[in-house]
């Protein structure tokens, strides 16, 4: 799916990049409850297309959006070129559901991309796949980005519109200057559907040096969405190119009247920690229909840039440090003969020890004042003595260590897990909790043990349920994604394996592939529409003295993306 591991050379100006603007704006922002609401809502085509007759952004100024960019610390601005309505906000040149055909009339985004050209901002495109205005699009009714009624006049032909989404990347690609990246979204159908490894080679036919995400399934960098750091394989921070994009707003991605936003802080705290695994942090904008980035956007991205006036030395361009470090209390970031230290918490103390450097430190100041920290030795730990009370500004703080070269530092390497293995009884069970997770889906989803409650009848109570916890591995995206047993068998023998999985919906058309050392057996996911454990019977399996390794992953998935949670694999001696 990603092309390659590692960072090609015409790249690492994306991997460089830390911190881009996105910018979700289309004729859902006369509503102003986000981007989803002709879906959510189920606002039937031809009445939210009579929106682009009132469409008009008079108050659009690239050079302010580009400016506002710019002083907050953006290396990159992301723009939506089309939604999942279909609305276009340049000039295609093959449909007329586009903004050159509202009261506005201009290609307003030829406009922000010639303003970032004339100030050396990058600029990336965001397009979607998903199209529900589109007349051959083809729906999976009640899948994820699928409107859940066929519209009026649909004539599904996926060939048709598959030229027709080819023919809008590559104008886009061709027509434009130069583009340095394209963010698909619409990653629920497979990469054969989307023709993710064509719209790569496209793409890259014209704007060789540009980045793709992976939401076509097959690119140069995932798109991990509003999540957490905290939650990210470490790993994959270390080997791929990667951005997390969120919002302003924990509500939708476009313009909404009802605003709840995320903490500044929160959003510093997570720039510091994306940094630290090498990841981009993108922080999306939901313009008002009048085209202005509302006041609640522009003020957190006006923090942020006084923030990076003051820290961008520490991380713009620095290399991460990975040291034993109590409780995450502080990021390492290093440049030459420099370390510098974010303090995600503050000190309680008016002293801070720094465990593990071993060089001769010749001085410490805080970045955002440039005040001097006196410091000394303690018990061979660097401390920095005489810490001001509360942070400056109340905001992260980095101090800059000047050593006496490049710095040396205690490193731990990244945790390798000690073979969890199950010995073989007459029943056994491969519980989720004894798997290893390989592999990633779109987006770097890993995946993992999610507890559920499920409804199970209570015997003697016909008709009551009861809900019982259960744990199950899901997060199945694609075929790469595997979970792997090891099982210690006392002597050669042969069992029975059952794969039991949890059923919510029908499934029909997925397939299970396991490999039993170096067999490998298919069975096709049974259709099943209520929500119950089901066994699918992989039957006899050989099973060598010692140790043997079990290893499951999806092959096929429905409509590419969806296959069932597993609760548990057995095996039964014969």
């Amino acid at each position: 799916m990603i092309v390659k591991p590692g960072i090609p050379e015409n790249l690492k100006w994306f991997a460089q990049a830390r911190f881009g603007m996105m910018v979700h704006f289309g004729l859902y922002a006369l509503h102003g409850r986000g981007e989803w609401v002709m879906y959510r809502e189920n606002i039937r085509k031809e009445e939210y297309e009579k929106l682009a007759e009132r469409f008009n952004p008079n108050l659009f100024n690239a050079e302010e959006w580009v400016e506002l960019a710019t002083r907050s610390g953006c290396r990159y601005i992301t723009f939506t070129a089309k939604h999942h309505d279909g609305f276009c906000m340049y000039d295609s040149a093959c449909t007329d559901y586009k903004i050159t055909n509202t009261p506005f009339g201009r290609d307003l985004m030829r406009e922000l991309i010639d303003a970032c050209h004339r100030h050396g901002m990058r600029i990336l495109i965001y397009y979607s796949q998903p199209d529900w205005h589109h007349i051959n699009y083809v729906h999976h009714a009640g899948a994820f980005k699928d409107l859940t009624y066929t519209p009026t006049g649909q004539q599904p032909d996926w060939p048709k519109y598959k030229e027709y989404l080819f023919y809008q990347v590559e104008e886009i690609c061709a027509n434009y200057g130069q583009i340095d990246g394209i963010f698909f979204d619409g990653s629920h159908k497979t990469v054969e559907e989307w023709g993710g490894q064509e719209l790569y080679a496209l793409i890259k036919r014209y704007q060789p040096n540009a980045v793709v995400n992976d939401r076509a399934r097959f690119g140069d960098f995932f798109t991990p969405e509003r999540e957490a750091v905290e939650n990210i394989d470490r790993e994959l921070g270390y080997h791929f190119l990667l951005e997390i994009c969120t919002s302003v707003t924990k509500k939708g991605w476009g313009y909404v009247t009802d605003v709840e936003r995320t903490s500044v802080t929160y959003h510093l705290e997570q720039m510091v920690k994306a940094a630290r695994i090498g990841c981009n942090y993108a922080l999306n904008v939901g313009p008002a229909p009048n085209g202005t980035i509302p006041l609640y956007c522009r003020e957190v991205f006006d923090i942020i840039g006084h923030w990076m006036n003051r820290h961008s030395e520490g991380y713009i361009g620095t290399e991460a440090v990975f040291p034993h470090l109590p409780e995450e209390r502080y990021v390492m970031m290093k440049r030459d003969h420099y370390l510098y230290l974010f303090c995600l918490k503050w000190p309680d103390s008016e002293i801070l020890q720094i465990p593990g450097i071993h060089n001769t430190c010749l001085s410490v100041r805080l970045l955002s004042t440039g005040e001097a920290i006196p410091f000394e030795r303690r018990n061979g730990e660097l401390t920095l003595l005489k810490l001001p009370l509360l942070p400056p500004d109340g905001l992260i703080q980095a101090f800059r260590l000047e050593l006496d070269g490049e710095p040396e530092i205690d490193e731990v390497s990244p945790k390798i897990e000690i073979a969890k293995y199950t010995q073989l009884a007459e029943h056994t069970v491969l519980a989720p909790e004894k798997a290893f997770m390989e592999g990633y889906g779109v987006k770097g989803v890993k995946l993992k043990v999610i507890e559920t409650e499920t409804a199970e009848q209570t015997d003697g109570e016909a008709g009551k349920e009861s809900a019982l916890p259960l744990k199950q591995i899901g997060g199945w995206m694609t075929p790469e994604q595997k979970a792997i047993w090891y099982v210690d068998a006392e002597r050669e023998t042969d069992a029975v394996l059952t794969l039991i999985v949890w059923l919510d919906r029908d499934y029909e058309n997925a397939q299970a592939e396991i490999f039993v050392n170096d067999t490998v057996i298919r069975r096709d996911v049974p259709p099943f529409s209520a929500s119950k454990a089901v066994p699918i019977s992989f039957g006899r399996v050989h099973l060598k003295s010692g140790k043997n390794r079990i290893v499951l992953h999806a092959s096929r998935l429905l409509w590419g993306y969806k296959f069932p949670n597993v609760i548990e694999i057995s095996l039964d001696r014969l």
